[in-house]
Order: structure tokens, then sequence, then C-alpha cells
């Protein structure tokens, strides 16, 4: 397995990391957190655990994104994690306009300062939600999503179709690592395996840009 540097939190991650969104059984209400709560019971290898806040918001507008309900997800959190502290926080793709609401952070900032997060960061779809979230000093983190194939490349011999889709983001230098979920041990496995599996060559990177530019580029980047 190979690890590299978290955004700026200084943690060391594996570029393959684990979605446990699909262990929860829909949004879950917390499910797959009291999951991953029981794992560390049972476990004596340590890990962080991301966790996200705010698409349960009903309706889910920026004006709710506000320190009393941040404060509700955070300690719902911790108490199906069994946690002190959460290790990292990310806002769930809220609306744009919350990028543009300096309360928000600064919200968070008190509850990294009480010692109810380590950290805290977004998950984005646009990039001009990125850019914007990074004008905050203490977003440590940027969660954003790659769009995989509609068309089936050619899959380099000795790798499935999820490797090369994985391989493939790694091969962004900007990515830290990926986050794919799994219901199965079997697939958990096979994820894995990507990250020690070797580079895409020119020819199959060719064959994926060619794909993306005609397929996706199209549907996404007016977004952006």
């Amino acid at each position: 397995m190979q690890y590299r540097e978290l955004g700026r939190t200084g943690w060391k991650v594996s570029t393959i990391s684990f979605g446990a969104w699909a262990i929860g059984g829909t949004w879950g209400d917390g499910h797959s957190e009291c999951l991953l709560a029981r794992l560390r019971r049972e476990r004596s290898e340590s890990f962080r655990i991301a966790t996200k806040a705010g698409r349960r918001l009903d309706p889910h507008v920026a004006s709710a994104y506000n320190k009393k309900n941040l404060t509700t997800f955070v300690e719902r959190s911790l108490k199906n994690l069994e946690m002190e502290a959460l290790d990292l926080l990310q806002l769930h793709c809220p609306p744009t306009e919350v990028f543009y609401m300096p309360e928000v952070f600064d919200a968070l900032d008190e509850l990294v300062k009480v010692g109810k997060l380590r950290y805290y960061g977004v998950s984005v779809e646009k990039v001009e939600e990125a850019l914007k979230a990074i004008e905050f000093p203490n977003v440590q983190t940027v969660q954003i999503i790659f769009n995989m194939f509609r068309q089936r490349p050619l899959v380099p011999s000795g790798m499935s179709m999820a490797q090369m889709a994985l391989r493939w983001i790694l091969m962004s230098p900007a990515v830290t690592c990926t986050i794919p979920g799994a219901k199965r041990p079997s697939q958990i496995e096979e994820n894995a395996k990507a990250a020690d599996l070797p580079p895409l060559s020119d020819e199959t990177m060719h064959q994926v840009r060619a794909i993306y530019d005609r397929l996706v580029r199209p549907h996404v980047h007016h977004y952006w």
C-alpha cells in the first residue's frame, strides 16, 4: 500500500481508502459510523475516520448551515463513533452559497477550539466551491467527485475495470487518495490491490482522455 499526505493535516493516508457509505444502507442515519466504532473496538490497528455533515438538513439550504445544526451533527457523530473528537469532518456538498458564508467556517473553528473536531474540510461538486473553500485557512481537505467512464476503454491485462479507474485517478499528483465503496470483502481486497499496480500506459491514458473529452467533459465543465 502506498501513502500520501492528506491535504493540510500532515497525516499520511493510504492512496486507496474505504468509503463506508455502502455498508450503511442508503443514508443509514449513522449506521456506517456505528459499524466503524465497532471495528475500532475489535481491531488493534489505528485508522483515521472522515465523516460528513449537512446533507440530512431538510430543507437542504445554505441558511441551515449554522452553528446550532453543525454542533448537533457533530455531537451525533461523536456518539455514533464513540469518539471524544472527530478526526475529520467534511461539509457534505453544501449549497454553493455556504462557501461565501464566513460564519459557517467560524462555527467549525469553534468546534475545533473546544476539542470536538481535530480537522475539518469540505466535499464539493464544483471547482468554484473548492477554490473558494481553500481561501479559509483552516479548511484542511477537499473531496471532489471524479466522473467515471460511461464507455469502456481498453482495460490493461491483469486489471479489472474498477482497478483501472482507481489507477487513472491516482495518476494525478494532486490526488491524495481515492475512496471507493464496497459491500463485500473481495471488493475491498481488489480495490486495495490497485494501489500497487503499475501506472497506466500512455496508450491507455490517451483512450481514457478521449472518452472523457467526448462523453463527460460536455456535461460537467460548464459547472467549472
